[in-house]
Parts: structure tokens; C-alpha cells; sequence
């Protein structure tokens, strides 16, 4: 029997790339006298290209930039520590996920497991205002793991006092959130944005969350 639901953060609930597009326009904005060599719009895309959806750190995507720009007079490290403090500070969530998580709040219990920094990753979700739906948030940097190592799940699992076959994970990525979930025992419905080809192994798709709990039941239907 399904009874936890359990969800990836950055491009799962949260849109990052539209987060992070909003930081560094903000961030451009304060810093423009020294990012004269290089418009607004290039500046913003080609560090979200850099950063590829979050799998290189901003600092390699910065150095990276000024390199590939020809940027002078700014220090690549305040941007940094600039952009280590803003992003996150307004989090922009993928349509309906609000809707979904009251839905299913009443029938699962709910967590989280994500790659990532303590400081942003609780800053999200206080500022969307989603920390009240999950009973478990499981950080990496906070338990030592990072996913694909089931050890983060089973962190998150111990804690909830459940086993992984009473739980369906919710993510983006096929091969460090469905693949390892799936094999541990866990159903998993995968997050398709575009980004990825489809997992070789899943229970159930998505594109909007509006669809969530329709792959749910489908998956609760398959188990009776």
C-alpha cells in the first residue's frame, strides 16, 4: 500500500532555471556599472546555459563567462557570495504544485530528498511556503549522501519509519532519482521537462502537476 510520497526540489516543485533566471536579473541590475561588456539577456542566458540545470556550481559557471566574454572589473567572487544570498530569495514553483501538494496532503505523508545546499534548499521552501506539506527533508550536504547513493533515501526512509515499497518518488532526473528509487523497490513517477530521454524503467510520467495525482491512482489501481 502507497502511503509516502516522496519528491525531488529543483526541477520537480521548483522551476530553477525561472528562479535563477530572476536572481541574476536582479543580481545584473545592482551590478551593471560593471558588467558593461556584456547585455543583461546574454548575461542571464548564458549562466543558466553554464550551469547546466544546476549540476555545475555558479562558480565554475562565472569563471566560465568571463572567459568566454572577455569580462573585466568585476571580482567573479562577489558574484558569487552575491548570488549564494539572492537565489532562492523569490522561489518560482511549477504550475499547480501548490493544488497538488493540498490534494494529496490529507490522504500520504510527504517528503523531501534533495541534492544541494542547506541554506538554499530550506530557503526555497520557506519562501514558497511548502515547508508545511512534508513531515521529512532530506538534504544532502545536511546527511553526507547525495543522490544516486541510496543511502539519502534510506536516510529519509529510516526516519519516516517506512519501507521503500509503501513510497512513490516524484522527480526530474533518470539517472541520480528514478533509476536508484525504482531499484531499491519504490514506485516512481518521473518529472519530463524536456531536459532528459525517458528512464528505462518507471511506474508513471508527468509533464504538469495537474497530472500527479491521476499517475498516482494509476499506480494504487495496479496494486489492489
Amino acid at each position: 500500500m502507497i502511503s509516502v510520497i516522496l519528491f525531488d526540489l529543483d526541477d520537480t516543485l521548483v522551476d530553477r532555471n525561472a528562479s535563477m533566471r530572476w536572481a541574476l536579473a536582479e543580481q545584473y541590475d545592482y551590478y551593471k556599472n560593471d558588467l558593461i561588456d556584456i547585455s543583461k539577456e546574454n548575461y542571464i542566458e548564458k549562466l543558466i546555459e553554464y550551469q547546466e540545470h544546476g549540476y555545475v556550481n555558479t562558480k565554475m559557471a562565472y569563471d566560465r563567462l568571463f572567459r568566454t566574454e572577455n569580462i573585466k572589473g568585476t571580482v567573479i567572487q562577489q558574484l558569487n557570495n552575491d548570488i549564494n544570498l539572492r537565489y532562492g530569495t523569490k522561489t518560482i514553483l511549477f504550475d499547480n504544485v501548490i493544488e497538488t501538494l493540498e490534494a494529496l496532503k490529507d490522504k500520504y505523508r510527504m517528503a523531501i530528498i534533495t541534492n544541494g545546499r542547506i541554506d538554499w534548499q530550506y530557503r526555497k521552501l520557506r519562501q514558497a511556503k511548502m515547508e508545511k506539506y512534508f513531515v521529512n527533508i532530506t538534504i544532502s550536504e545536511e546527511v553526507g549522501f547525495e543522490k544516486p547513493n541510496q543511502n539519502i533515501f534510506m536516510t529519509c526512509l529510516k526516519k519516516m519509519e517506512i519501507g521503500p515499497e509503501n513510497c512513490i518518488f516524484v522527480g526530474d532526473n533518470p539517472e541520480i532519482g528514478i533509476k536508484p528509487a525504482i531499484e531499491m523497490g519504490m514506485k516512481a513517477i518521473w518529472k519530463d521537462n524536456g531536459y532528459f530521454e525517458k528512464p528505462a524503467k518507471l511506474n508513471g510520467r508527468i509533464k504538469n502537476f495537474n497530472e500527479l495525482i491521476n499517475e498516482i491512482e494509476k499506480i494504487e489501481n495496479e496494486e489492489i
